[in-house]
Order: structure tokens, then C-alpha cells, then sequence
């Protein structure tokens, strides 16, 4: 899937479903829940905060971003990320340039040519690459549980996060979307996402006992179908 100009995000593998999800859950009361109820079950699940069973489902995503986007992305430190080294290997040089600035593209053009000077100079590669900008392309792994992408993604999709590292995440949600087998999970999460967000953007007393009777109307209204 395509992100920003020259970006990309894959789901290469994953572990688990909804069904897991209530495995997990369920072990310790030894209760079953019919499939009718599966819906209900979840949404409870995250709606009140009970996030553990959750983290027996994972994923991992191929995530080509520039570097200050990868930054950015990684700073929870919730997920296991393996990413290109250009100790070891040269950069892609391709790099993050939006609204195609003039002024941006040359000084790329030029760090491109002053990074091969200084190999053909029998640099290493570990110190040539600090000519680069943060808008140049990276490339990693990322594997997560779905808890923790609960918690990156109520971050990483909040308006006040920046519009480049919104779209990853964004596009995150749109992948998972498409696997039926987590269907009521993402559509708990959303919710999930959209009042702890509303959450966040109060700050007085009143705000607070506001937050605490909306919290009340989802758990009794949606969470216990």
C-alpha cells in the first residue's frame, strides 16, 4: 500500500483472530461464549481496558517511511523493529519531498554527490551516510501485539500527531479492515480510539466528570449487548 510520495506499508504476517482474542479471555473464567455474542464480547473487552488477551495476537508490517517518520513511529518502543542499516548497505536515496520544493530536491541532489565523493575517497559507509537529511527513506520490519497497536495507534492517529505519521497509522486501520478475522476487534478499537482521544482533549474537573459518565453510557449501552 502506497504512503506519502515514495513510502510503503505491507502486512507481511500475523497471528491470531477474534476467536483467539476469546480464548484468551475466557481461560481464566472457564466460560464459553456463544458466536453471537462475539461482537459484544470484544467490545467490552476494550472498552473497559481489559487489553491482556489482545496481546496474543500479532503482526508484523514492512514499513518504508522517511527517517523522521520512522522516528516518530518507533518512539512508544511497543513493537520489535528490524530496520535497514546504512552502516552497511547504501541509502535508497529516495527522499520525502511533497510539495517537490526546488530548494528541498537540491540540497538532496547535493547530498547524494557529496556522499559518493566521499566513498570514492574509501570513506566507509557509516560515516559517508551523515551527509543525509531526515526526509531520506528508511525501511524496516515492525512486529507488534495487538494491544500495543491499541495503544500506538490511539497516539499515532490523533490529530495533534504529525500529518505524515497520521497517514501510516490511518493506513494501518485500513489494512487490518480488510481481514475478516478481526473484524470485531478493529471495529471495538476505532471506538476505542475515537473516545480516549476525546478523552485526552479535556483538562478541567468537569471535563473529567464528563469523560467519567461518557465512559459509563459505552460500557452500558455498547459494551453489554
Amino acid at each position: 500500500m502506497k504512503v506519502l510520495d515514495k513510502g510503503k506499508l505491507e502486512l507481511i504476517d500475523f497471528m491470531g483472530s477474534d476467536e483467539k482474542v476469546i480464548s484468551m479471555a475466557t481461560i481464566s473464567t472457564d466460560k464459553e461464549i456463544v458466536k453471537e455474542r462475539y461482537e459484544s464480547f470484544i467490545y467490552s473487552l476494550v472498552m473497559k481496558g481489559h487489553h491482556v488477551p489482545f496481546e496474543h495476537c500479532q503482526f508484523t508490517f514492512y514499513i518504508k517511511a522517511p527517517i523522521f517518520v520512522l522516528r516518530q513511529l518507533m518512539r512508544y518502543r511497543t513493537g520489535s523493529y528490524s530496520e535497514r542499516s546504512m552502516r552497511y548497505t547504501e541509502g535508497l536515496a529516495d527522499f520525502y519531498n511533497p510539495d517537490s520544493n526546488q530548494a528541498i530536491e537540491k540540497l538532496n541532489d547535493n547530498e547524494c554527490d557529496l556522499y559518493y565523493d566521499l566513498r570514492k575517497e574509501r570513506n566507509k559507509k557509516e560515516m559517508a551516510r551523515i551527509v543525509y537529511s531526515l526526509n531520506i527513506y528508511s525501511e524496516l520490519y515492525m512486529t507488534i501485539d495487538l494491544r500495543n497497536l491499541i495503544n500506538f495507534l490511539s497516539f499515532r492517529t490523533d490529530k495533534h500527531t504529525q500529518k505524515e505519521s497520521r497517514e501510516y497509522a490511518n493506513k494501518i486501520i485500513e489494512i487490518l479492515e480488510q481481514y475478516n478475522c478481526f473484524k470485531y476487534s478493529v471495529k471495538a478499537i476505532k471506538d476505542y480510539i475515537k473516545l480516549y482521544q476525546h478523552i485526552r482533549s479535556f483538562h478541567t474537573e468537569k471535563d473529567l466528570k464528563n469523560i467519567y459518565r461518557m465512559m459509563i453510557d459505552y460500557k452500558n449501552n455498547k459494551g453489554e449487548k
